[in-house]
């Protein structure tokens, strides 16, 4: 038996809807359109086509791997293009594999991972949002834009806006902040823009038609994801889940603004390992100022938006893609400037110089920021882990003021390559090290075995080249950015294997989430004895099993494991629940169902069976009913009036006759 997260059994139940209805329907609701992004979905249904396996083993083994390596090979493939070499290449995808966040201290925050272990649909969309960036390069780029291209680019859109409805608002962003900078300081670009600006409008409407769902209980709220952060919950005792209103709730407290800008100050430091980027910002090069536009309207989306189940991060989660291309490029820019300044040999030591200080600043950060603080001491401990960062800074000033009226040139080249090393190597370390974050679920060390392992060989390999002018020599650079790509693919895909079996391990014989051997058993039964169009009718609908008013109605097994329709399964993520999130005082997976009589004719059917109400459920299309005791009293009549062909522990399935 397993307890299962509630999304997957939700992707899972419409990746079979998908092998059977293009558009789908709701596989928890038959009848009702879905409208939401399910590109992701038709993937794993194709997948299950060409491989003819069982569904659930392509769901929950097979598919992410690939996709999760094609990722990174595509943030590979943007990064070497904007810098024409292999290493920054490999310097994005180790950012990518590491989900690279500067957090030595008690603080966490999200908007960091690219990637969400429980959603397909945000997976699925990094390696087509990385193709869309390729593609948006080449249009910046190129003095002549084939029609290959620009259908290349509208197609990559268009698949973005399929696989998750977050990735093309955030591109719009990245294009108008180019676009912007092109109207002051490169005009000939400005027609270019404007038509990749339109094919985004355009998109951006198209998608908010198809996928109304996807923004089921969103509102505008500023800061609103602050709301759940560490440091909010802790001043305030709750993160306020159900407030409404158009600004953070709570700033009126003692301190609430203070520990506001700390707390922005302390997200925006997360991402610090983009800071070379900086070097890519040219007004004659674009492609800096697109990436750095998608970046920043991911964490505007982030911070503007409400979802109540927390869905506004997906903005940045997609956009934080972007930024580790421009980190890479930037470091490669940083590079040149250092090397053709002071040499390629002092590039080299300055470079070891930031990322051997990495570690040492790390410690003292975590030092200075302390332990998990109360309320009273959380102002104090978030301004102390802004000292090492303010110091970094402070010297990074320093250096670019003595470069320049000094007239030693090198000097300020130096010192940004060095703190380019520092704040990426930083951003690197593992969060399981003692000391520094907080250490991964059990099942992944060996993903850094694995990657100690490369490390020495990257850094043998490397030692057989001696740096000239441009760098590495040629093909030594080209091996060692294989191997470290390689051990961003392992890490990544190891670290994902790792986290999945540990959601997935058996739990507590008694846990009411469980869904239990007998249940599955007969679960996959039905599926193995009936048609694909086939309805079934439930009486289960809520995830602790025994329905009752108010309960958590995220089951979604049955539909997932007999891959077939349900008449009404659960109702937790429909529009109608998201849109009364917080009425009563309830989230939206604890509102009531929405069509009470349906609700009422389908518990009729298994607590007090007639031969009009069963009836009336073969007038909507059912034909099978699956009775979980567990979940509520199943009438002894049922078996008078339907036909009782399979048995499982706690489950009777009936077949109307």
């Amino acid at each position: 038996s397993n307890i299962w997260y509630p999304d997957d059994l939700w992707h899972l139940a419409l990746s079979a809807e998908l092998m059977r209805s293009v558009p789908p329907d709701m596989p928890q609701l038959a009848g009702n359109t879905f409208f939401y992004h399910w590109f992701s979905n038709a993937h794993v249904a194709a997948m299950t086509w060409t491989t003819g396996l069982d569904l659930p083993v392509v769901f929950l083994r097979l598919w992410m791997a690939p996709v999760i390596a094609l990722a990174v090979g595509v943030v590979f493939a943007v990064t070497e293009q904007l810098s024409r070499r292999t290493w920054p290449g490999a310097v994005a995808a180790l950012l990518l594999g590491s989900q690279a966040a500067l957090f030595p201290t008690w603080l966490s925050l999200p908007g960091f991972s690219a990637f969400g272990l429980h959603s397909p649909s945000q997976v699925f969309s990094i390696p087509i949002l990385g193709l869309a960036l390729h593609s948006l390069v080449h249009v910046l780029r190129d003095r002549r834009v084939g029609a290959g291209r620009w259908v290349l680019l509208v197609l990559s859109l268009a698949g973005a806006s399929g696989a998750k409805s977050s990735v093309v608002p955030v591109l719009l962003c990245g294009v108008m902040l180019a676009l912007l900078v092109a109207l002051v300081a490169n005009r000939p670009r400005v027609p270019r823009l404007l038509a990749v600006l339109g094919v985004c409008l355009v998109l951006v409407v198209f998608t908010a038609l198809l996928t109304a769902g996807s923004s089921a209980g969103v509102i505008v709220q500023l800061f609103s994801t602050v709301r759940s952060s560490q440091p909010w919950v802790i001043m305030t005792g709750t993160g306020s889940p159900f407030s409404k209103a158009p600004i953070l709730p709570g700033l009126d407290a003692q301190g609430a603004p203070k520990l506001l800008l700390l707390v922005l100050l302390s997200w925006a430091l997360g991402y610090a390992w983009a800071v070379p980027g900086i070097r890519a910002l040219e007004r004659h090069d674009l492609s800096g100022w697109l990436l750095l536009g998608v970046g920043l309207g991911g964490f505007a989306a982030m911070m503007l938006l409400s979802q109540d189940g927390l869905s506004q991060v997906y903005f940045m989660s997609g956009a934080v893609v972007a930024l580790y291309p421009l980190a890479g490029w930037g470091l490669s820019l940083a590079w040149d400037a250092a090397a053709s300044s002071a040499g390629p040999g002092s590039a080299l030591r300055w470079s070891l110089v930031g990322a051997g200080s990495a570690p040492a600043l790390l410690v003292i950060w975590r030092t200075l920021s302390g332990p998990r603080p109360t309320a009273v001491e959380l102002n104090g401990s978030l301004l102390r882990g802004l000292v090492v960062p303010a110091l970094v800074a402070c010297v990074l000033v320093a250096a670019s003021v003595v470069s320049r009226r000094s007239g030693r040139g090198s000097v300020g080249p130096l010192a940004f390559l060095a703190v380019g090393w520092l704040v990426v190597t930083a951003a690197l370390v593992p969060r399981s090290v003692p000391g520094v974050g907080a250490p991964l679920p059990p099942g992944t060390e060996t993903t850094f075995v694995v990657v100690g392992l490369l490390v020495v060989v990257g850094a043998l390999v490397s030692l057989f080249g001696v740096p000239s002018r441009a760098g590495l020599p040629r093909p030594t650079a080209t091996v060692a950015a294989n191997v470290l790509l390689g051990l961003a693919v392992v890490a990544l895909v190891v670290t994902e294997a790792g986290l999945f079996q540990t959601s997935m391990q058996a739990p507590p014989l008694k846990s009411a989430l469980r869904v239990s051997v007998a249940e599955t058993t007969a679960a996959r039964w039905l599926e193995a004895n009936s048609e694909p169009d086939d309805v079934v009718a439930t009486n289960v609908h809520c995830r602790l099993k025994r329905t009752v008013p108010h309960c958590d109605a995220r089951a979604f097994w049955v539909s997932a494991l007999t891959q077939r329709r349900a008449l009404l399964e659960s109702w937790a993520y429909t529009a109608s629940a998201h849109e009364r999130h917080g009425v009563g005082g309830r989230a939206y997976s604890q509102q009531p169902f929405e069509n009470p009589k349906l609700l009422a004719l389908n518990e009729a059917a298994f607590r007090a069976p007639t031969t009009q109400n069963l009836a009336a459920l073969e007038s909507r299309g059912v034909r099978w009913l699956f009775a979980d005791t567990e979940a509520g009293p199943v009438s002894p009549e049922l078996s008078q009036r339907a036909e009782l062909v399979h048995e499982s522990g706690p489950v009777k399935i009936f077949r109307l006759r």
